[in-house]
């Protein structure tokens, strides 16, 4: 009976252990360092290309600023022209006239953006 007992006592769940913390030393970690890939040079051709690319695209963005700036200025002087109109056919506010069709006389102009 003892022998039983003594060896339910070994495998219990329930039993008295004591646990030593050690502390463990820190391991050396060895740093990977990636490799760089080694471009390939480009040739004359290449960089003839890429550059006569940029330049094509900046005579490009060049046509677009000056095309908008035509636009803008278009606009602008048709307002003025409209505005002037406008004027010439109200000669004279009277009393007969309502301030709603005063205001629909000089509303802002809307111009299709081309």
């Amino acid at each position: 009976m003892e022998d039983i007992e003594k060896e339910l006592e070994e495998k219990s769940i329930e039993r008295d252990v004591q646990v030593q913390i050690t502390e463990l030393e820190p391991e050396v970690i060895e740093t990977i360092v990636p490799v760089k890939k080694v471009k390939k040079a480009r040739s004359e051709k290449q960089i003839a290309a890429f550059e006569k690319a940029r330049l094509k695209r900046a005579e490009g963005i060049a046509q677009e600023r000056k095309i908008k700036k035509n636009r803008k200025n278009l606009r602008k002087s048709l307002r003025k022209i409209l505005y002037r109109r406008r004027l010439s056919q109200v000669s004279a506010p009277s009393s007969t006239r309502s301030r709603a069709y005063l205001n629909q006389l000089f509303s802002p102009l809307q111009v299709e953006n081309k």
